[in-house]
């Protein structure tokens, strides 16, 4: 990526029968399949949050993007960055999952981060 260009990292995650599989697609469009166990709890909705961080970058949209997960269905996420200088930058792409307890629920929330990575780029 240039300065002056921007690019589009996606992230989906989508059903499969071991729970879900993370695709990440970026930079010149490599894309990385992962495989994330995810247990629907009862008494719970399930959110999955995905993050995208970079110095040297404009990124949008800005913080954590949240989506309700419900039971067999995915979720996808687009994100844009724009190089703010030249050089060798790195971006951090995170997914987390929210556990928050249904309506009327005396549970606690539950947290975990599913997926981290450092993707590199030139910008």
């Amino acid at each position: 990526m240039r300065l002056g260009d921007s690019d589009i990292v996606r992230l989906a995650l989508v059903p499969a029968s071991q729970g879900y599989l993370l695709v990440t697609e970026y930079e010149e469009h490599q894309i990385v399949t992962e495989t994330v166990e995810v247990v629907q709890m009862a008494g719970y909705e399930l959110f999955a949050s995905a993050r995208l961080d970079g110095p040297g970058f404009a990124i949008s949209p800005v913080g954590e993007q949240a989506q309700y997960l419900p039971p067999d269905r995915g979720a996808q996420w687009r994100l844009v960055v724009d190089p703010e200088s030249p050089g060798s930058h790195r971006l951090a792409v995170a997914l987390t999952l929210r556990w928050i307890p249904a309506t009327g629920a005396a549970a606690r929330l539950r947290e975990v981060v599913a997926f981290s990575r450092g993707l590199g780029s030139t910008g």
